[in-house]
């Protein structure tokens, strides 16, 4: 009994865990994006400049 109440605690976490990952890497992908475009308009108006 105690065991299986431990997998199933670990397979919870495991779970939370891999969307905490899938969050923070979609998080980061969506700021490398927006810095991209930073970057492109930045380069954009010094090329007008």
């Amino acid at each position: 009994m105690g065991a299986e109440r431990k997998i199933l605690i670990l397979h919870r976490n495991i779970k939370s865990i891999s969307c905490i990952l899938k969050f923070s890497s979609y998080v980061s992908n969506r700021c490398r994006v927006a810095k991209r475009r930073m970057e492109v308009t930045d380069s954009g108006s010094s090329f007008r400049s």
